[in-house]
C-alpha cells in the first residue's frame, strides 16, 4: 500500500473516532449539566450555613467578652477593696473616708501601688493599679531627671505614705533623707514626731556627715537582725515576727499570744530623695549594702535617683539599681526598666501614671498612725513567760545538765528574751563571770521594770536565805515601796525616796558584814577564800547579798565628807566583796554627774546593761568605741555586756515585761509562804512622815511595867533617823538645858513631834510619875490641831491638864509654885518628884511671853509705882515665869517642850541667853542664816520635805530624821494601855 492510502486509511480511523467522541459527548452533556446544577446548589447552602455559624460565633465570642469584661471589672473592684485593706487603694478611693490602723498581728502587705497603667481591651480603656513587690521582695528605684523629677518624689512620698498605712501602728519607721529639699519633701511625714518620735528620724538629714552617720546606724541594725534574731532560725524578719517567742524553764503557758512574737521588729524605710546629692562614696556603698542585705532584715530603700548628678568617686549607679525594682521617667512616659520580675516584663510596655499623695489623707494617716503606735509598741515579753514556774519556786537556778542550784556558786536570773531562742540572764559571782552590774536608762527607757524583773525573779528563784537583798530608791518615786508593804522576805532595807544619809548608812552596815565575812573565813578551822568553799567547808547557808541602788549618783551630788566616804566604800566592796558574796548592782539615767566614783571603780562593774540613753552615755557605760546603745528605740531594749563594755561583749535584749498587778500577785504568793525573817526589815519611806507605831524601842517599852520613879533619863522620840540606827530621840535629864525646842513651819510635823514626845514619856513611867500641861496657841478655827491635843488627856494616863492663851498665866503660876516647892526640898526628896512637863504648842503666837519696855518684867508690874502703901506686889507676868522656868526647872524635874513657827518670832520670846537653855533643838526647812542662827550650822537650809535636823548643845549631835506623823489617839490608847500592854503597829 501506497504512503497515501495508509495516510487516508488513518485519516478516516480518525474521523470515525471524532464522530464516536461527538456522539458520546452530546449523550454525556446534559447529565453533565444536571450535575453542575446540583453542585452549584449545594454550594450555595453550605455557605449560608457556614455565614451563620460565623455569626452565631461572633455573637458568642462578644457575649464572652462581654462577660470577662465584667468579670474584669468585678476582679478590679475585689483587688480594690483589697488594696484598699493594705493601703493601697487609689487616694480618690472613697474607702480612704472609712480608713483605720490595722490591727497588731496583721500581715504585712506584699505589694505597694505606685500608680496605674492603661490597657486596650475590646477597644475599650481599662486602667490597672501598678504594684510594687515591696516587703519580702526589694527595694524601689525611681529614676528621673531634675527637670521630671516632681512626679517621682511625689511618687515615693505616696509609696512611703501607703507602707505606712498598710501596716499596724508602730511596726514602720522612717528615716527620711533630703539633701535639697532641705526637709521640704519629708514635710508630710514630720509630724509623726510629735506623736510618736520613734516612727520617724528625728530630722530629714541633710548634710553628708549626717547622711553617713543614718545609714551606718541602718546597717549596724541589719547586723544586729542578722546576727541576733535571725542567724540559722529564720529565713526572714517576718519567719521571725510570726515566731511566739521565748518561754523560760516551768515557765506558765503563753496563752493567745503564743503565734505573736511579743518583741516582733518593725520595719526600717529609708527614703531618698535626690540621690547622689551629698552623698559621700562610703554612704552610697552603705546605701548599695542595705538594698543588697536588708529585705532579709526588713530594712528597704525608697530611692529617687538623678541621673544627671555626679556620682561619688568610683560609683556606679548600676551597683545600685541592679538590686532594686526600677522605674524610668523618660521623655515618653514612666516605664519599667531592666524588670526584675515576669508580671513585670509583660508590663514593661505599659506607661505608669504614678500617684501624688493628696495632704489631707497624708494629714489624717499621720495622725491615726502616730496617736496608735504608742500604745502598740509598748507591748513587749510577759514576765511569767521567764519567770520559774510555782513549782520551782526558791529551787534554785536551773543548770544546764538539768539540776538546780543555790547561790554557793553565784546568781543567775533571767531578763528577758534575746532572740527568739534565748532568755538573757543576769549572772553575778559565778566562777569565770563577773560580780557587780551597771546599768544606765534615761526616763522612759524601762529601768524600772528592768529591776523589778531581777528583784521578782531573784525572789522566785531563790529562798531568803541564799539572797539578801537591800534596795535603795534615791529619786523621787515608789517603785520599791512595793517589796515593803510585801515585806519580802529576801529584802533586808528598802528605801523609798531615800536620802545621801541613809544610803551611806547601808553602804557601812555592808561594809562591817564584809568584814565579819572576812574575819569569819580566815578563821583556823575555816580557812577559805570565797563564798562556795566556805559552804562547803562548813555545811552552813551564808547568803549572797545584792544591793540595788537606783539613781547611785546621788551619792556623789555633792563634794562632801559623804561622798568621800561612800566612793572609798563602794571601791573597797566592789574590790574585796566579790570572794564573801557581796553584789552591787547601780542603775541610773545618766552618768554624767558621778564624777567621785572613779573610772577604775567603775571598771569593776563588769557587767553593763544599758537601755535607751544619750550616745555620751552609750560609750561611757559601754566603751568608747561602743555607742551601740544610741540605736535603741524600743522602751525595755536594752543591750547586756559582760565584757566590761567591749563592743564583742554586746548582746541585746528585751526586758520582760512585769506589771504592777501582776508583781502584786507574786509578791502576796510569796507572803504566803509566811518566812520569818531573823532580823526585823528596815523600811523608809522618805516620802511620808515615819510612824511611831514602828518604833521598836518604843513597842519594848510598852510591854514592860512602868516605872514607879521618873529614871535619870528618859527618851522622847520625835521620829526615824536617815540612817540604820535606833530612832531620833530627845533626852530629858533632871539637868540645866534638859529643854527642847522645836522650829519650823510645817505644823503638822510639829504636832506629831509634840504629841510623839508625851506618848514616849508616857509609856516609860507610871501614872504618878509624870505630869504633863498643855499650852494651845493654835489658832481656834483649825480643828486640826485643838480638839487634838485636849483629847491626849483622854488617852494619856498621866495627869494632863489643857489650857488655851487665857488659862497660861495660870499654868505658869501652878509651875513656878512648883518650882519655889522643890527648890526648899532635899536631893532626896526630889527623887521621887513626878516629872513636869509643859507643852507649848505656837510659841510665836504668846504674846503674854514677850519681853516688854521694861525689860522683861511684864505689864503687871508698873502698877507698883501706883502707891506708896502697904499694897502687896502683883503677881508675876508670864513673860517673868517662862525664863525662870526655862532656868531653873529641869534641874528640879521641870523640862519645857515648845514648838515656834520662825527663827524671827522666836527672837520675839527667846534672846541669846535664853536659847541656850534649850540643850536639844530642832529645825525644819528654814534659810541658812536662820539655821545658823538657831542651831549654829546651816544645815537646815538643804533640808527637804518631811525632813528635820536635831542638834543637841551637850554632846555635840547633829541628826537628820524624819518626823513621826501624830499618832491616832486610839493607837495611844491601845499602847499605853496599863492593863494589857499590846500594841498593833
Amino acid at each position: 500500500m501506497s504512503d497515501e492510502s495508509v495516510v487516508r486509511a488513518r485519516l478516516t480511523q480518525l474521523a470515525g473516532t471524532v464522530a464516536q467522541a461527538q456522539a458520546d459527548a452530546t449523550a454525556v452533556l446534559p447529565l453533565a449539566l444536571a450535575e453542575l446544577d446540583h453542585v452549584r446548589a449545594a454550594a450555595h447552602q453550605d455557605d449560608a450555613r457556614r455565614r451563620a455559624e460565623i455569626a452565631a460565633g461572633l455573637d458568642a465570642a462578644r457575649a464572652a467578652h462581654a462577660a470577662a469584661r465584667a468579670a474584669l471589672q468585678a476582679q478590679l473592684a475585689d483587688l480594690e477593696a483589697q488594696l484598699a485593706l493594705q493601703g493601697n487603694a487609689a487616694w480618690d478611693n472613697p474607702a480612704w473616708q472609712r480608713w483605720a490602723p490595722l490591727p497588731r498581728g496583721s500581715e504585712p502587705p506584699r505589694v505597694v501601688r505606685v500608680g496605674e497603667f492603661c490597657e486596650r481591651v475590646g477597644g475599650a480603656e481599662e486602667w490597672f493599679p501598678a504594684l510594687v513587690p515591696l516587703i519580702g521582695s526589694a527595694s524601689l528605684c525611681i529614676i528621673a531627671p531634675d527637670a521630671q523629677k516632681q512626679a517621682s518624689i511625689a511618687a515615693l512620698q505616696s509609696v512611703a505614705m501607703r507602707v505606712l498605712a498598710g501596716n499596724p501602728p508602730g511596726t514602720v519607721r522612717l528615716t527620711m533623707i533630703d539633701p535639697l529639699g532641705l526637709g521640704a519633701n519629708a514635710a508630710n511625714f514630720m509630724a509623726l514626731k510629735d506623736l510618736d518620735d520613734e516612727l520617724i528620724s528625728a530630722r530629714a538629714w541633710t548634710e553628708p556627715s549626717h547622711i553617713e552617720r543614718q545609714l551606718a546606724d541602718l546597717a549596724e541594725h541589719v547586723e544586729n537582725v542578722v546576727q541576733l534574731y535571725l542567724r540559722t532560725d529564720f529565713a526572714t524578719i517576718e519567719a521571725y515576727n510570726r515566731s511566739g517567742g521565748v518561754r523560760g524553764d516551768g515557765a506558765a503557758a503563753p496563752g493567745s499570744v503564743d503565734d505573736v512574737n511579743p518583741i516582733a521588729e518593725p520595719y526600717r524605710i529609708v527614703v531618698v530623695f535626690d540621690f547622689p546629692t551629698n552623698f559621700s562614696e562610703a554612704a552610697a556603698r552603705r546605701l548599695v549594702s542595705l538594698v543588697q542585705n536588708g529585705a532579709r532584715c526588713g530594712v528597704y530603700a525608697l530611692i529617687h535617683l538623678d541621673p544627671g548628678r555626679k556620682l561619688p568617686y568610683g560609683f556606679d549607679a548600676a551597683e545600685l539599681t541592679s538590686h532594686c525594682q526600677v522605674i524610668t521617667q523618660r521623655p515618653d512616659g514612666v516605664f519599667w526598666h531592666d524588670a526584675v520580675s515576669d508580671a513585670q516584663r509583660s508590663l514593661a510596655r505599659c506607661a505608669i501614671t504614678l500617684d501624688a499623695l493628696p495632704n489631707d489623707i497624708g494629714r489624717r494617716i499621720v495622725e491615726q498612725v502616730g496617736s496608735s503606735s504608742r500604745s502598740a509598741r509598748g507591748v513587749s515579753l510577759p514576765f511569767d513567760r521567764i519567770a520559774p514556774g510555782a513549782a520551782l519556786w526558791w529551787q534554785g537556778a536551773a543548770r544546764g545538765d538539768g539540776t538546780r542550784q543555790g547561790t554557793a556558786g553565784g546568781l543567775r536570773v533571767g531578763l528577758g528574751p534575746a532572740g527568739a531562742r534565748k532568755i538573757q540572764q543576769l549572772e553575778l559571782g559565778a566562777a569565770g563571770t563577773n560580780h557587780h552590774a551597771l546599768v544606765v536608762g534615761r526616763i522612759g527607757s524601762g529601768k524600772t521594770t528592768l529591776l523589778h524583773t531581777i528583784i521578782t525573779n531573784l525572789a522566785l528563784t531563790y529562798a531568803p536565805d541564799e539572797i539578801e537583798l537591800y534596795l535603795i530608791d534615791f529619786k523621787e518615786g515608789v517603785e520599791f515601796q512595793v517589796y515593803a508593804r510585801a515585806a519580802l522576805p529576801h529584802a533586808a532595807v528598802v528605801a523609798i525616796e531615800s536620802e545621801r544619809e541613809f544610803g551611806l548608812s547601808v553602804l557601812r552596815r555592808l561594809h562591817k558584814e564584809l568584814e565579819r565575812r572576812s574575819t569569819e573565813f580566815r578563821q583556823p578551822d575555816v580557812g577559805v577564800s570565797n563564798l562556795r568553799e566556805y559552804r562547803e567547808r562548813t555545811g552552813k547557808v551564808m547568803s549572797r547579798v545584792l544591793m540595788i541602788v537606783d539613781e547611785f549618783q546621788v551619792f556623789f551630788s555633792d563634794d562632801d565628807v559623804i561622798a568621800n566616804e561612800a566612793a572609798r566604800i563602794i571601791e573597797d566592796l566592789v574590790r574585796r566583796g566579790r570572794s564573801f558574796g557581796l553584789h552591787l548592782l547601780f542603775a541610773t539615767q545618766t552618768l554624767a554627774g558621778s564624777a567621785t566614783l572613779s573610772r577604775a571603780t567603775l571598771d569593776q562593774f563588769g557587767v553593763r546593761i544599758a537601755l535607751q540613753c544619750s550616745e555620751a552615755d552609750s560609750r561611757m557605760i559601754l566603751a568608747d568605741d561602743n555607742g551601740a546603745a544610741r540605736l535603741l528605740r524600743r522602751p525595755g531594749e536594752a543591750i547586756y555586756n559582760d565584757a566590761n563594755g567591749l563592743i564583742e561583749g554586746n548582746t541585746r535584749f528585751q526586758v520582760a515585761y512585769l506589771g504592777p498587778k501582776q508583781l502584786d500577785g507574786y509578791l502576796e504568793a510569796l507572803q504566803r509562804r509566811e518566812w520569818v525573817r531573823a532580823e526585823r526589815q528596815i523600811v523608809f519611806e522618805g516620802n511620808r512622815p515615819a510612824l511611831i507605831a514602828q518604833n521598836q524601842p518604843l513597842l519594848q517599852v510598852c510591854q514592860a511595867p512602868p516605872a514607879a520613879v521618873p529614871p535619870r533619863r528618859m527618851s522622847a522620840w520625835l521620829g526615824e533617823p536617815i540612817e540604820i540606827k535606833d530612832p531620833t530621840a530627845a533626852l530629858f535629864r533632871r539637868q540645866r538645858g534638859s529643854n527642847l525646842l522645836i522650829v519650823g513651819q510645817q505644823d503638822e510635823l510639829a504636832l506629831g513631834m509634840l504629841a510623839c514626845s508625851i506618848v514616849s514619856i508616857a509609856a516609860q513611867v507610871d501614872h504618878t510619875a509624870a505630869t504633863f500641861t498643855i499650852a494651845d496657841f493654835s489658832d481656834i478655827d483649825d480643828e486640826r490641831f485643838g480638839p487634838y491635843l485636849e483629847q491626849l488627856g483622854d488617852v494619856v494616863p498621866q495627869p494632863l491638864s489643857y489650857t488655851r492663851p487665857r488659862g497660861l498665866a495660870a499654868s505658869l503660876q501652878r509651875l513656878a509654885d512648883e518650882l519655889a516647892e522643890r527648890q526648899a526640898q532635899s536631893e532626896q526628896g526630889l527623887r521621887a518628884r513626878p516629872s513636869l512637863f509643859l507643852v507649848i504648842f505656837g510659841l510665836h503666837r504668846a504674846r503674854d511671853l514677850q519681853a516688854d519696855d521694861s525689860g522683861g518684867l511684864g505689864v503687871g508690874s508698873f502698877s507698883s509705882f501706883g502707891s506708896f502703901g502697904d499694897t502687896p506686889p502683883p503677881p508675876p507676868s508670864p513673860a517673868q515665869l517662862f525664863p525662870k522656868l526655862l532656868r531653873d526647872g529641869p534641874d528640879l524635874g521641870i523640862h519645857t517642850i515648845a514648838w515656834c513657827d520662825s527663827v524671827t518670832n522666836l527672837t520675839r520670846i527667846l534672846d541669846r541667853t535664853l536659847l541656850r537653855e534649850f540643850e536639844t533643838r530642832v529645825a525644819m526647812r528654814m534659810s541658812a542664816d536662820d539655821s545658823h542662827a538657831l542651831l549654829g550650822v546651816p544645815g537646815a537650809a538643804k533640808l527637804p520635805n518631811l525632813r528635820a535636823l536635831l542638834v543637841n548643845e551637850a554632846d555635840g549631835r547633829q541628826e537628820k530624821f524624819r518626823p513621826y506623823s501624830a499618832p491616832a489617839n486610839e493607837w495611844i490608847a491601845r499602847a499605853l494601855d496599863r492593863h494589857h500592854r499590846v500594841v498593833n503597829p
